[in-house]
């Protein structure tokens, strides 16, 4: 016999001996799973003939003591008082003040989505129309000018005056202040919940004569943890950030 006669006779033992373990161990694995399904149908027999206890309950297919079982409550069976709830916000009268009534003009126009969201981008800020009539840049409600800064290393950066964390109880207020050009506007601005002093969540004002901003944030009902406040001036680079942490009341 050759060595090629030999090599291929060898070959042949071998792909068979890979054949034979395969089907052994296929053979095995559906015969487990028959039996493993055997013994799941004879446990279910079992379970259904089992006389249980009075006080245990089928809570997700398992018979449970009740007293293990929490039942959740409707929102109305909580005596909890609503201030003190986690989610609720104050309800806001449309006509509290000018920037809320401009909202309410706003809403069947084009530019409703620029009043109520931060994900649109504002009006682009035109410099001689504000200083020519500042009251008509403050008087509207655009969230996206917080996104309305020079670009990094163009000007100088706003400025945050006072410290960065406030620690606070639901309901109380903070004072954060922002330094930018004098007479320049500054927009203060959440994602959380909460109340400028237009009863928004967002408010642009006016820099005193050495650039200060000054805005009163108020914690509300549905607020609890840490808060981040943001500041931006359009004639400065950059943002500014406040933390608030609101707790509850003892």
């Amino acid at each position: 016999m050759s060595n090629r006669q030999f090599a291929l006779i060898l070959g042949c033992l071998i792909l068979l001996a890979i054949v034979g373990i395969s089907w052994l161990s296929h053979r095995q694995t559906v015969t487990s799973s028959k039996d493993d399904s055997t013994d799941d149908a004879t446990m279910q027999a079992n379970r259904s003939r089992r006389v249980y206890p009075k006080d245990y309950i089928q809570h997700g297919g398992v018979y449970r003591p009740q007293q293990d079982v929490v039942e959740r409550k409707a929102p109305s069976e909580y005596k909890t008082p609503f201030k003190f709830r986690i989610g609720t916000a104050p309800k806001i009268a449309v006509d509290t003040n000018e920037q809320t009534r401009s909202l309410k003009a706003s809403r069947f126009t084009k530019d409703a989505g620029k009043q109520y969201s931060a994900l649109i981008p504002a009006t682009k800020f035109d410099r001689k129309k504000y200083e020519a009539n500042p009251d008509s840049y403050l008087s509207k409600v655009e969230p996206g000018r917080i996104w309305e800064s020079l670009p990094p290393g163009t000007g100088k950066p706003i400025q945050r005056k006072g410290k960065y964390f406030h620690e606070v109880v639901r309901g109380e207020s903070v004072i954060v202040r922002a330094i930018t050009e004098p007479g320049m506007p500054v927009h203060f601005y959440t994602n959380s919940i909460g109340q400028f002093d237009n009863q928004l969540s967002t408010i642009t004002v006016k820099a005193d004569e050495q650039g200060i901003a000054v805005a009163r944030y108020r914690t509300t009902s549905g607020q609890l943890g840490d808060v981040d406040l943001f500041a931006a001036s359009p004639v400065r680079s950059g943002r500014t950030r406040y933390l608030v942490r609101v707790s509850i009341p003892d």
